[in-house]
């Protein structure tokens, strides 16, 4: 899902799309869309046709076309499945997300994607700072550009799941911009300490991507750091404390 909503929606079916373009199509960071395109290209869902870099021209292989057939069908299932589970109907959810996101200053990804690989925020920090507007604009990093939404129809042709990540989007940046960092990562940390001071290495959930060995940004920014005791020695566990979490 995250390659197609993120990525394979915004190339042609036919045609070329340039790789310049993709940041403002995917509302995603440079990083990410250099990220996906790799991975998409070593996959060999796209090709380059032309140029090379940020100049190169891309287009779908035959499997991508097929790819991109099949994760459309997938997604449109999947989402007929929740609707079913929760007991909803899915018009009147469809109504009122888009109802919501159709008043949101920016146009937002079709999935919920970080700013890159290594790191967890979806705007990438405060290297431009916010602007009160309007249009409000949140602090983002040098990679990451604010899509303004149009002032015609931005939602009637989406589905749940874009019009669903769009206000998930939202919110984490919204998050990040009061100060919360990154939402994910308070969100590992809460769920894996509770109101614990220590837990098992192992307990920590694996978005936090704590090692022990003092070269994860968790460690490196000492918001989580290892300690290791006697008794955790010979049962052979580490043991982790926080002096700082981002949320209360």
């Amino acid at each position: 899902m995250p390659m197609w909503f993120g990525l394979l929606r915004a190339v042609p079916v036919s045609g070329e799309v340039a790789q310049r373009e993709l940041p403002v199509s995917t509302r995603l960071s440079k990083r990410a869309v250099r990220q996906l395109v790799g991975a998409a290209t070593r996959s060999q869902w796209i090709e380059v046709r032309s140029g090379t870099g940020v100049q190169a021209a891309l287009g779908l292989t035959g499997s991508g076309r097929k790819a991109a057939a099949r994760w459309a069908a997938t997604a449109d299932a999947g989402e007929c499945r929740w609707c079913e589970r929760v007991g909803a109907d899915p018009g009147s959810i469809r109504t009122a997300l888009a109802t919501v996101v159709g008043q949101l200053d920016l146009e937002l990804p079709h999935y919920p994607i970080s700013y890159g690989s290594a790191d967890s925020r979806v705007t990438g920090g405060r290297f431009r700072p916010a602007e009160a507007g309007p249009p409000r604009l949140p602090a983002h990093g040098q990679d990451w550009a604010p899509v303004l939404r149009g002032d015609g129809d931005t939602v009637s042709m989406l589905t749940l799941t874009p019009l669903l990540s769009q206000l998930l989007v939202a919110f984490i940046v919204d998050y990040a911009d009061a100060g919360g960092g990154a939402l994910v990562v308070a969100e590992g940390l809460v769920r894996g300490f509770g109101m614990k001071s220590t837990v098992p290495l192992n307990d920590l959930p694996p978005v936090l991507g704590v090692s022990g060995r003092r070269k994860s940004g968790l460690e490196n920014h000492r918001v989580a750091s290892a300690v290791r005791n006697v008794i955790d020695m010979l049962r052979g566990s580490v043991t982790f404390a926080v002096p700082v979490l981002p949320v209360s």
